[in-house]
């Protein structure tokens, strides 16, 4: 059975990517996981347990705690592992401080973009910069 599972892991990994693209106007803070146990951690940086208050530090604290900067106009690949979880719960932040979206659960596969007016949108399957409506946001 175990050379099940790693055929399993070998054949399906593509389908266990999340794409964040940003085509918001400033950088952004992105953390994607399939583990809810980093939602009850109090680490002092009030959005899934970080603590993030009025944007203050969120540059500094954001990248200790396992967030990824993403800059404007470009996109992340996110692998979390998945092998116990058919979803993944995305938290972005931007540079400012504002909270976008706070461990929005997603199924494993699905991307999303922040499109400029900062709302969170799922992507069309197969893209990375268009919506689920057809409107490409590079």
């Amino acid at each position: 059975m175990a050379w099940l599972k790693w055929a399993e892991d070998k054949l399906f990994k593509a389908s266990r990517v999340t794409h964040v693209a940003n085509a918001y106007i400033e950088n952004l803070h992105v953390k994607v996981t399939a583990d809810m146990r980093y939602l009850e951690e109090d680490i002092g940086v009030s959005i899934a347990g970080y603590g993030i208050k009025n944007g203050k530090n969120v540059w500094e604290k954001c990248p200790k705690n396992g967030f990824t900067k993403i800059a404007p106009n470009y996109f992340f690949k996110f692998e979390p592992d998945t092998s116990n979880s058919a979803y993944v719960y995305i938290t972005i932040v931007t540079e400012s401080g504002e909270v976008i979206c706070d461990a929005v659960s997603k199924t494993v596969n699905a991307s999303v973009i922040v499109d400029r007016s900062g709302n969170l949108l799922d992507t069309k399957m197969g893209t990375i910069w268009t919506d689920t409506s057809g409107k490409c946001h590079k």
